[in-house]
């Protein structure tokens, strides 16, 4: 049997946490809240604790939200509460607390009362206090038929879609970054810090999201690259085959214990603000620069001089040896 019940306490799921209970000293388990919930219709309201349902997907309430309870089996005395749903009374992703507005812990209530009208007006209530969340306005991501979304109460989000190539105009955003041919081809795309919008949907912005990473099958992404001029590299907009596409203000990549590894079936590209380069055509020029100069310094190339042809130069051996190298790396 599932019920309401309301938050009273979330801090006892962020440390490690000791009740009493019949003279016993019990450890809390993890992500364990209290919330005070009505047993039965017409029953006084009771606190009590509850651990999430599912421990492999923790989404901790904040104080006054109301969350959705049950009792079931565990392990160690044979009962538990669990609660799970986070209930959209404010529609909003980043709070749903409800101190100043609603309450549903009368104290006697019959049952037709209180299955009619579960939640009465409140007045002269405080304000809940957080620990150190802010209540800011987020917008959800728009939806697509078929799409799962998980969104943060902050701006964080991941989506698993597909393509989009019919019925658009039933959408409030009905333009995506993304587009393939594919019909339902998937698409992943995980978002940390989604541009700020006043609309009533919002939708990922590979040019103003903070972070993100995109996982497309066969989708082109609409999107500016850091740099205008990108040599020979396609654009991810031109490309729709499987492709990778991380993106923010900076990438560090940090090979705590081995290396870095770039393996490429063609070449590849690197864009600076000087250069667009081609690594396969840039290390085939450097070794072929590197080749000429030691045919100069061992005399088979030389330069003509009043004297006579140049003769063996006194460093043949080093660019010999810097040719051998650069020759070594060569597939």
């Amino acid at each position: 049997m599932f019920t309401i019940a309301r938050v009273i306490d979330s801090s006892i799921a962020y440390t490690p946490s000791i009740r009493n209970f019949a003279g016993n000293d019990i450890e809390l388990p993890y992500g364990t809240i209290k919330v005070r919930g009505r047993a039965g219709s017409s029953t006084a309201p009771i606190d009590v604790f509850a651990t999430p349902l599912d421990l492999s997907n923790i989404n901790i309430p904040l104080k006054d939200e109301l969350v959705l309870i049950s009792s079931g089996y565990d392990a160690s005395n044979g009962n538990r509460f669990y609660y799970s749903s986070i209930f959209n009374v404010q529609n909003t992703l980043n709070t749903n607390s409800i101190p100043n507005y609603f309450t549903f812990e009368q104290s006697t209530v019959s049952a037709n009362t209180y299955n009619s009208n579960p939640i009465k007006s409140r007045t002269n209530i405080a304000a809940p206090e957080y620990i150190s969340h802010t209540e800011q306005e987020i917008i959800p991501l728009q939806p697509y038929e078929g799409d799962k979304i998980f969104s943060s109460r902050y701006g964080s989000a991941i989506r698993f879609s597909s393509n989009i190539n019919k019925g658009q105009s039933k959408y409030f955003k009905s333009t995506t970054p993304w587009k393939g041919s594919g019909v339902n081809s998937p698409i992943i795309m995980l978002t940390a810090g989604l541009a700020k919008s006043a609309d009533f949907y919002t939708i990922e912005k590979p040019d103003e999201d903070k972070s993100y990473i995109y996982l497309a099958s066969d989708q082109s992404i609409t999107m500016s690259p850091a740099q205008a001029k990108i040599g020979t590299a396609q654009l991810p907009s031109n490309y729709n085959n499987g492709q990778i596409i991380i993106g923010s203000g900076r990438l560090f990549f940090n090979a705590r214990q081995d290396d870095i590894t770039l393996v490429s079936k063609s070449t590849v590209n690197v864009a600076t603000p000087s250069w667009a380069i081609d690594m396969d055509k840039f290390f085939t020029i450097v070794e072929s620069l590197t080749q000429e100069l030691v045919n100069l310094a061992q005399g088979s190339a030389t330069f003509a001089t009043g004297a006579g042809p140049t003769g063996v130069s006194t460093n043949l051996v080093t660019l010999q040896n810097i040719l051998s190298q650069l020759k070594a790396m060569r597939q």
